[in-house]
C-alpha cells in the first residue's frame, strides 16, 4: 500500500534493482529525475497520478512487475493505464509508439513521456545517444499535438 513518496521511491529502486543506465549509475536515479522534471514542470496537478506515472514509467517495459501487481502495491488505474501506454513494445517503431501515445489523448501518460523525453536528451547525463534525433523528433510530436 502507498503511504508516501517514499513508498514509490522504494518500490523502483527494489524493483529496478541492479539495472543501471548507460553511464553505469542506479537505473532507478532515471524515473526519479522524470519525477521531479513532472512536478517542475506540472505543479498544479492536483494528483499524484503523474508523478507516479513519472516514477514507474518503466516498471512493466524493464521488470517482471505487471499491471496487475502495481494495482495491487495501491497505484490508482490513471496511474497504471499511463504506465501501461508508456510501456514500448520493442517491435514497435519508436516514432509510432509516440503516435500511439498521441492517439491515446492520455495526458498523463504525454506529460511522463515528455519529461523522460527531457531527461534522456539532458546533455548533462554525458553523452547523447545516437537516439537523441529520435528522441528530438518524439518531443516536437508531442508539443505539436498540444494535448500537454
Amino acid at each position: 500500500m502507498i503511504r508516501s513518496v517514499q513508498d514509490v521511491v522504494d518500490y523502483i529502486q527494489k524493483h529496478h534493482a541492479g539495472q543501471t543506465d548507460g553511464q553505469g549509475k542506479p537505473y532507478w536515479k532515471h524515473p526519479y529525475r522524470v519525477a521531479v522534471i513532472y512536478q517542475n514542470n506540472y505543479p498544479n496537478d492536483e494528483t499524484y497520478d503523474g508523478i507516479f506515472a513519472a516514477m514507474c514509467h518503466d516498471i512493466i517495459e524493464d521488470t517482471e512487475q505487471s499491471a496487475q501487481d502495481m494495482l495491487d502495491f495501491g497505484f490508482s488505474e490513471a496511474t497504471v493505464e499511463a504506465v501501461q501506454l508508456l510501456s514500448h513494445k520493442s517491435d514497435c517503431d519508436y516514432l509510432e509508439y509516440i503516435q500511439g501515445l498521441i492517439d491515446s489523448g492520455n495526458k498523463i501518460a504525454l506529460r511522463v513521456k515528455l519529461c523522460d523525453l527531457t531527461d534522456n536528451t539532458d546533455i548533462r547525463r554525458g553523452k547523447l545517444t545516437k537516439k537523441a534525433p529520435t528522441y528530438y523528433a518524439a518531443i516536437k510530436m508531442i508539443e505539436e499535438s498540444e494535448l500537454i
